[in-house]
Order: structure tokens, then sequence, then C-alpha cells
């Protein structure tokens, strides 16, 4: 081993852990820009579908397989010789099943049309996502290995993301350089990564770094789009400054690089093994343990050194690296004393935590009283969090600057109740209730709570609009506003203040990984508050079971179950746990209802927001006019009986019942 040791200790291996951050900042410049072009291509593909075969716009198809829209045999899926994929006698895998909706088979036709070498990467795809998420149309651009279980781009490396640019002739649109000549600068990029990725020392000369950086400089300043993206100038950034050693990064990222080479290290020593069993089976093997041990201790010796650090700067990982490698014959010596030493603190540290947080209590009624308290706290932080960050809404999109008060601006919608039964078949009753108060939304019979409510909406109706609207007449049922008074219902208030808790989440913004609510909850609001470490898992779900507690998932439709998720998928939605005294309400478009299909059990009560009628339309008019007039928007102030006369020649139909179109045009 001792051989190995100069190389590590050279400039050599500090040059390959620079260049690896670089791979990882260009990925990260690229992420939006080819995200932002793929969910287009996916939209565009889609409306020339509907066009082609008269379809209804917003046709989908989430029952034809991978196996069922490809025949047999297809390059790329099938193997040689007799197919296991395919199988006749299985309808999820029966070859070329004819689509119902007719059009699976159109959108297989147009992905392989629009592949640079008409070889898709159909074993990386679920062909039953094709419809709602870009990101499974994206993956068939992707190398033919290591992509068919990544969920989304964010966790898609830079081989993976380069690929789409390459593979997918749209994105030529919207570069300058020309995709199809044999070494233009992707091409030259997708050198870089293989070479920093497939060192097999770790080590980079000075010269070759530069020369990686600059190269992906090149490529994050392509002049037709990239050079004005925002995301690519801030990677064209810190690339400049790493190249400079000026940059200081986080921990985090060097950890990312660092785990995905000690990934490659067993893979290769695995790869190794097997080529070499024939011959020399034992020396063979021998070697690439030595080899692959020493370099797997070094790499993790960096991880150690940067642990407890937020940021490192580029200039002091020489340092680092150094008293890692003079500290390698030390490890083995330290392991046992280190275990022991961490066994022994385990428990100390154990202990303390039973005794924080009272797992040892010794009355009932202590516990009870702790319990009230840990509500109270949670209550009130909620309600601060939410009055200072959920309780404004745009005006419109066309003024994305200027949020104001929910308030004084927010028109309730009708709503009405639909008969979930008559949606399973089991009656023939068509009815739908006017929802006219919370009361009816969250109750029934003797204040007996819905658990599972889905609130569905067209696009630009006021779907978060109307979650936010809840979470604020929540916070005045709980902490009212003398000043807000009349802006809220009094029944409306009375039926929240049912609920001591209320946890609102966006699930657009939930990390695509996570399927479980209370850990949704944990990471996306509790951590948020203010005295965030005293709100463990353990206190969440006490406070879930024992309070009355109401649970608003915004947006289904934007959130897709994680196709790694090990529990099952329960019909594409989040995982919920039984608590009589919980109610979840859920929004969503239609659409996505019908993709999930969830079973009758887990739905208590399906309600539409419906367009404004004529005088809630009227209403939001003059509500958005006075707060345009207010903020100074306009040069000079305008009036509802103005933009009554500008739009009365216009055919407007039932446009200007829709909350985001009308604002649209109020804005104008």
């Amino acid at each position: 081993m001792a051989e190995l040791f100069p190389t590590i200790e050279s400039n050599g291996f500090q040059n390959w852990l620079k260049a690896a951050l670089a791979l990882l900042f260009a990925k990260q410049g690229l992420q939006g820009f080819v995200c932002e072009e793929v969910t287009q291509f996916q939209n565009d593909l889609l409306l020339a579908i509907f066009a082609e075969k008269s379809l209804p716009s917003g046709t989908i198809c989430n029952e034809c397989t991978t196996e069922n829209v490809l025949p047999c045999p297809t390059p790329n899926f099938c193997p040689t010789g007799r197919c296991k994929l395919h199988d006749h006698n299985k309808s999820d895998k029966k070859p070329y099943r004819q689509c119902r909706s007719s059009i699976c088979q159109e959108i297989q036709k147009v992905i392989q049309r629009e592949h640079r070498y008409n070889k898709p990467s159909w074993k990386n795809t679920n062909a039953t996502k094709w419809c709602t998420d870009a990101f499974d149309i994206a993956k068939c651009y992707m190398p033919p290995d290591g992509y068919a279980a990544v969920a989304t781009l964010e966790y898609t490396d830079f081989s993976g993301t380069l690929a789409v640019i390459i593979n997918n002739k749209r994105f030529q649109n919207k570069m300058a350089a020309k995709l199809h000549q044999q070494n233009n600068i992707c091409i030259q990029a997708r050198e870089v990564g293989r070479k920093i990725r497939h060192s097999a020392d770790f080590a980079v000369s000075d010269p070759e770094l530069i020369k990686y950086i600059e190269t992906l400089i090149n490529l994050l300043s392509d002049t037709k789009h990239l050079a004005v993206d925002q995301k690519a100038r801030e990677a064209v950034d810190k690339l400049k400054l790493l190249k400079s050693k000026a940059l200081t990064v986080t921990t985090s990222d060097i950890t990312t690089v660092l785990d995905d080479a000690l990934k490659a290290i067993v893979a290769k020593q695995c790869d190794d093994a097997l080529q070499d069993v024939r011959a020399e089976k034992d020396k063979a093997q021998a070697e690439i343990d030595e080899k692959m041990g020493a370099l797997v201790k070094l790499l993790e010796g960096v991880k150690a050194s940067i642990a407890n650090m937020p940021t490192v700067a580029t200039s002091s990982l020489d340092e680092i690296i150094a008293t890692k490698v003079s500290a390698l014959n030390e490890l083995n010596r330290a392991t046992e004393s280190s275990l022991a030493t961490l066994e022994t603190k385990g428990k100390q540290i154990q202990e303390e935590l039973r005794k924080e947080f009272g797992i040892q209590r010794q009355t009932r009624s202590l516990y009870l009283t702790d319990q009230k308290e840990l509500e109270t706290c949670m209550r009130d932080d909620l309600i601060e969090f939410y009055r200072k960050y959920h309780n404004t809404i745009l005006v419109a999109p066309l003024v994305e600057e200027l949020d104001v008060p929910l308030c004084e601006f927010y028109v309730q919608p009708p709503l009405t109740s639909l008969n979930v039964r008559k949606m399973y078949g089991i009656s023939k009753q068509h009815t739908k209730t006017p929802v006219n108060s919370y009361h009816d939304l969250f109750f029934h019979g003797d204040d007996n709570i819905y658990q599972h409510i889905f609130v569905k909406a067209n696009a630009g109706v006021g779907k978060t609009s109307f979650a936010k609207r809840i979470c604020m007449t929540w916070c005045q049922a709980h902490n009212p506003v003398e000043s807000l008074k009349t802006k809220f219902k009094q029944e409306d208030v009375d039926a929240l203040r049912k609920y001591d808790l209320l946890f609102l989440l966006s699930l657009r913004n939930q990390d695509p990984s996570e399927c479980d609510i209370d850990n949704m909850i944990c990471s996306g609001v509790l951590r948020e508050l203010a005295k965030s470490s005293s709100y463990t898992m353990h206190a969440l779900q006490d406070v879930l079971c024992t309070s009355t507690c109401l649970v608003v998932l915004d947006g289904l439709d934007e959130w897709s179950h994680p196709a790694n998720c090990t529990r099952g998928r329960p019909d594409d939605l989040p995982h919920i746990p039984a608590r009589k005294q919980c109610s979840v309400l859920m929004t969503t478009r239609p659409w996505k209802l019908d993709v999930a299909n969830p079973r009758m059990s887990q739905i208590d009560k399906i309600v539409e927001i419906n367009e404004l009628d004529t005088s809630l339309s009227e209403q939001l008019i003059t509500n958005a006019i006075t707060v345009l007039n207010n903020q100074a928007v306009t040069n000079q102030s305008k009036t509802t009986e103005e933009f009554q006369k500008a739009t009365s020649t216009l055919k407007l139909d039932t446009m200007r019942y829709i909350p985001y179109i009308l604002l649209q045009m109020v804005c104008l």
C-alpha cells in the first residue's frame, strides 16, 4: 500500500476533488434549464397528439406499461433470445397493446423520433407516467444503465442531465452549439465528466483541472439561452471562483461528491473481482482490496474532517487531505477504542433524552400537563408562522412583486359537495349540495369530523388561496385580531376553533423522496417554527393522536409518490396514519383524482370549488382595483366602472368568472 501514498499525498487528489465539485456545480446550473425544456416538450407533444387524434384536451392514460407500449422485440429493451419482459398472457406485459385513450403509442413515436440517435433508453422509463410526469420522458434520453430508479432531475447526476441535452433534438432550439457535430461543447463536457468519474487513482493534474473547469464554463455560457439563465450564471460564478481557489463550498456539496466516489469504488471493486476470479483469484482480490481500501479510508477521512463544518475554503483542502493521509495507519488501532467510547456516550445521551422529554414520567397527570403545554406552545408558534408567511396572496402573476393581505383581497368562490357514492357506482343520484360554511366542509352529525376531504378545482380557480383562507380563519379563531373580525364569517371561525392545531403544507415544495405525512409536517412546518427544537417526531405524533388536528395538503396534482418507496404506493397518495381526531384536506386538480383513483374508504367528502358568479366577480374586481390604486401600481387611480366599460365590448364569456384570468385582465 505504500506506493499508493505519494499519489494521494500529491496535489492530484486535491485537484480531483475540485474537479468533482465542478461537475456538481455544472449539473446544478443545467438542472432548471433541462427541467423547463423537458416539461415544455411533454406539453407540446400532448397538445399535438390531442389535435391529431381529435382527443379532448387533458386526456391522459396511466394504464399502459412500457411493455404494453413497445412491440417485441424492441432494441434497448428486449433481451436477446427469449424475451422475459413481454408476456402475451399477462395484461400489463402484453406487447404493443393498443392504448384505450389512443395516446401512449403516439407518445412513444414522438420520443423515438426526437432522439438524436433513434435509440431511447426504454428500460429507464415507466410509460404509465408519460402523461403526468415529464421526467419519465426525459429518462428516455439518459444513458441506458443506472437511471431507472432515479425519481427526479434533482437526483440525476451530471452525465444523465447532459445526456438529455445531447440526445433530445429539441434542445438544439435552445443551444447555439451545433449538437450534431462530433466535438461540440456538450460532447467535450461529457468527456470531462467521464475522465473525472473514471479516474483510477482519483488524481487530476493542474493543467487538466483548469481545462476541465474552462470546458464546463464554456458549456454553461452558451450564448443562445444558458448565458442569461440565472442558475447557469450562478454555476459559472462558482466555477470561476473554484478555478482561482477563492471559493468557499458547503460541506454538503463535498460530501455529495465523496459519496458518489465511494459508490463508484464499491461498484468497480465488484467488477474487478469478477473479472479476475478465473485467473489468480487470490492475488487479484488482495490487490483490489488493498488499493480500494486505501482510497475508501481516504475519502471517508476527508468526510469526517468536514462533518462539523458548514463550509470549507478550497484553499484549505490541502491541509485536510494531508492530515488524513498521515493518519490512515492509526485508524485501525483507534477503531475499538472509539466504538467503546461511542457506546458509553450513546447510553449517556439516551438517558439525558429520557429525562428531557419525559419518557419516564412519574404520573399520568404530569404527562397530560406537559402535553397541554406543548400543544399551546405549538399552536402559538404556528399562528405566528402562518400570519408571517401565509397571510398574503399575489394580486396577479403579472404583478409578481406585489402581494397583499389575503383578508383584504380574497373572495370565496361557491363550494359544492359531490356524491361520493355516485363516483363509485353505488348510487345513481348525481347530486351537488352547496357547502355554505366551514362547518359543512369539515363536520357532520353531532360535530363529528370528516377524516379525508378532497377539494378539487380547475386551474386558476384558487385552490392555494382557499387553503390559505382556511389557515387564516383558524388563526383568527384561536388568536382573534379585532380589526379583522369583519373579514371572517363567525360560523366559520367557530367551526375551525374546534381544531386544536392546523398544519398547512404545500406538496409542491416537499422533498420528492418523502411520502410520509408525519415526516412532511416535521420538515415542512415544525422546523420553520420559532421553537423548532422543542418539536420532535415523538411530540408531533402525540398531539396528532390526542388533539383534534387539521392537516391541509395543498397541490396533490403537483406531487407524485416516489418510485423508490418501500412501503407500497397507496393509490399515489401520501402515507396517512389512521387517527380518529385528525382531518386531512387535500386540494387538487380533477385529473389527479382520476390518476390516484383512491378507494372509497379513503374519501369521506369531495368538494368542488366553482367559478365565481356575477356578484362575486364584481367584488373581486373591486378588491383588486382598490389594492392596485392603494399600491400606486398604475400612474393614476382607476375605477370599477372604467374596467367594466373597457371590457364591455369584449367577448369574455365565462373567462371573467375564473379568478386567475380575471385578475390578469384587471392588471392589464
